[in-house]
């Protein structure tokens, strides 16, 4: 998984998007649209999971340009975890284990999807007062 660092502005923070351009973000290979990765706030240090929505690939690997969607805050240790630069520290999945990544997946996604269960949670109670 790649760290991606940038900077994140507080309206990115709301928004949940940020556009990134390749060679200012220190990665090291060019990123893929569905790709997750961690996003590092250098000014704040804050971590953030993240998914690659879009990418503009530009002529070259280091002119690409990509959009961020912003996931859920996370503490460094699991964002370094990660990224796998915790050392000494594996991590093991198994299938039947929930595990403290999967967890912060599964907050993302939500986090993600509140807006459509608000605006569906709005339709069924109108459609409630209407009968």
């Amino acid at each position: 998984m790649e760290l991606v660092e940038t900077s994140v502005p507080l309206l990115t923070r709301r928004s949940r998007s940020l556009v990134v351009r390749h060679g200012d973000a220190g990665l090291l290979r060019p990123l893929e649209p569905g790709e997750r990765v961690v996003v590092r706030d250098p000014a704040t240090d804050d971590y953030w999971a993240a998914t690659v929505a879009d990418r503009d690939p530009g002529s070259q690997a280091t002119e690409a340009v990509y959009r961020i969607e912003l996931e859920v805050r996370m503490p460094e240790e699991q964002a370094l975890e990660r990224v796998g630069e915790v050392a000494g520290h594996a991590t093991l999945f198994r299938e039947e284990a929930v595990g403290m990544q999967d967890l912060l997946d599964l907050l993302g996604a939500v986090r993600g999807r509140r807006r459509a269960a608000d605006a569906a949670l709005s339709s069924l109670a109108a459609v409630r007062r209407s009968l």
